[in-house]
């Protein structure tokens, strides 16, 4: 049957049908004896009478070519902490050896702590355009664990449900938690005459438990502002944690990872960190920043705040502070300690002027002293 259609960009194809989640799971199958698995994102209930299932791998895939060739497959639904199988599926990386599975009542592999799997028989493939679709008849299915499953949305892989933030009552916890620190923070604010802050963290995002004004007023325009622990942003929090050092360099653009690893360097070097403001900061940087902690968040959103920070390359550059002249400075910012770990941070912020190299270096030593004696105040 012949369909007329209007000229499509795939580009705005894909971006649209991105904006639409899918579950993940795994199809495998035997072929002369050897397991077989592909990574499948279009997988969907058929029919419950009889009971068929289906799924759209392209046409042009080998690995699918191979599962057609069987009787029997089996689909194996993955949970949200099975991205590590289900890219070494995507890659080809030796995910039958690297990882546990047994043959189901076909013979068809199903991977240990799948969240559920369907045993099927080959039942139609029929053509769909550039892709087929594959329909099997349900042969026998398992519920496996309860947990989340892995979800594909715009482009990446994850859970199901938002970023992990700070519920209200952890935030009202943490602000709670330094309410001893409060007269020491307003007369740090007045002698600096700067704005004091105090930002706390989960794995995925900051937020300001305490915010002082250069007067040694309250400042609740600040206060519970959210801000995404994103390069280059939360470097403190980063240079001590291996891990998450590892992950918020890899989400960066590749053409400034050598420029952040200087300035971690430096953190680790000194304790404290330093940024610049610059005119692209104030326009472009500040006001993405405030558009993500005022809207949901997705995938989109957050890759094109990432954009928008990564394209800033002279606010990141390391500042020489043994240079002549002065520096227009956006922040400066002390770990807070407690057991070894960084409990949360100290920043000052909005300066009257530009400061010298070393006026930085002495308003970061008196907020290293003030954030070791938070740490005895807090009993940290």
């Amino acid at each position: 049957m012949d369909i007329s259609h209007p000229s499509l960009d795939p580009q705005v194809f894909r971006q649209v049908m991105g904006t639409y989640p899918t579950g993940v799971v795994l199809v495998t199958a035997m072929n002369n004896n050897e397991p077989i698995a592909m990574v499948v994102g279009t997988f969907n209930s058929v029919s419950i009478d009889p009971p068929l299932i289906g799924f759209l791998p392209m046409r042009s895939s080998k690995r699918f070519a191979l599962i057609d060739d069987a009787e029997h497959f089996a689909v194996n639904i993955l949970g949200s902490d099975q991205i590590e199988l289900c890219n070494a599926v995507s890659r080809n990386d030796d995910p039958f050896g690297r990882f546990s599975w047994t043959p189901d009542e076909n013979g068809a592999p199903v991977f240990d702590g799948v969240i559920g799997s369907i045993s099927c028989a080959k039942y139609q493939t029929v053509d769909a355009g550039d892709h087929f679709f594959c329909m099997g008849a349900v042969t026998a299915l398992s519920s496996r664990r309860t947990a989340p499953p892995l979800v594909f949305f715009q482009g990446e892989f994850g859970s199901y449900g938002r970023l992990r933030q700070m519920s209200e009552a952890e935030v009202i916890s943490a602000v709670q938690t330094i309410q001893p620190l409060q007269p020491g923070l307003r007369e740090l604010s007045t002698r600096l005459n700067s704005e004091v802050s105090i930002i706390s963290r989960t794995d995925q995002e900051m937020v300001t438990v305490t915010a002082i004004a250069s007067n040694g007023k309250d400042n609740p325009s600040l206060l519970g502002q959210r801000l995404p622990l994103i390069a280059p942003l939360g470097e403190l929090f980063v240079a001590a944690d291996k891990e998450l050092k590892t992950r918020w360099l890899q989400n960066a653009k590749p053409e400034v990872r050598e420029m952040l690893e200087q300035r971690l360097a430096q953190v680790a070097e000194t304790g404290w960190s330093v940024s610049m403001t610059s005119e692209y900061r104030t326009e472009e940087v500040s006001p993405a920043l405030q558009n993500f902690q005022l809207n949901p968040y997705t995938p989109q959103r957050y890759r094109e705040l990432s954009e928008i920070i990564g394209r800033a390359q002279d606010y990141y550059t390391p500042a020489d502070l043994n240079s002549a002249g002065t520096h227009s400075v956006a922040g400066i910012t002390v770990p807070i300690m407690g057991n070894g770990v960084i409990h949360c941070v100290l920043r000052t912020s909005g300066f009257a002027s530009d400061l010298t190299g070393q006026q930085i270096q002495d308003i970061a030593a008196q907020m290293l002293e003030f954030a070791q004696s938070s740490s005895f105040l807090l009993n940290l």
